[in-house]
């Protein structure tokens, strides 16, 4: 799945707010369960909340590190070569070009690695889930999906008149 460097245009600010590295974070799935599957099984909801406490830990650790990424461009070499950035001659623009550079594969890999938890993240749960439970799953996925939306448009109406 690919990414472009700014969100969607057709989402709304509520739908942006959602978002965590580049998409929905993993943790929305187990609310989503336990708003709509009610009757799964003690063995089910015990494996659910083993998936969630994986899941959660994997979170934070891509949430450090996208921080740690951010941080990094407050760094002093690299804000020194912003700062000179009109300036730079010969040898700092490949040095600029060289930090874009790192700083976009640390970012990429990232979101590389949130995709990769969110697709595993669904794939555990729906393993867990009988087909019929499932399908419930994704109907309220889907449903929460178009709720926020219609909300995330209907508070950005407001705001613009």
């Amino acid at each position: 799945m690919t990414h472009s460097s700014s969100n969607p245009p057709w989402f709304s600010s509520l739908e942006i707010t959602l978002l965590w590295v580049g998409e929905f974070k993993p943790s929305v799935i187990f609310r989503l369960i336990n708003n709509s599957l009610t009757d799964l099984t003690p063995e089910q909801r015990e494996r659910i909340k083993q998936l969630k406490v994986e899941a959660r830990r994997e979170e934070r650790a891509l949430t450090e590190t996208m921080e740690r990424i951010q941080e990094s461009l407050a760094s002093p070499p690299i804000l020194n070569l912003v700062r000179r950035y009109g300036r730079l001659i010969g040898g700092e623009v490949s040095e600029i070009e060289a930090a874009v550079d790192m700083l976009k594969t640390a970012l990429l890999a990232v979101m590389e690695s949130a995709d990769a938890l969110r697709g595993s993240t669904v794939a555990n749960v729906v393993e867990v889930l009988s087909p019929t439970e499932a399908v419930r799953f994704f109907a309220a996925a889907a449903e929460f999906q178009l709720r926020m939306r219609r909300l995330g448009q209907h508070k950005d109406a407001e705001r613009s008149c």
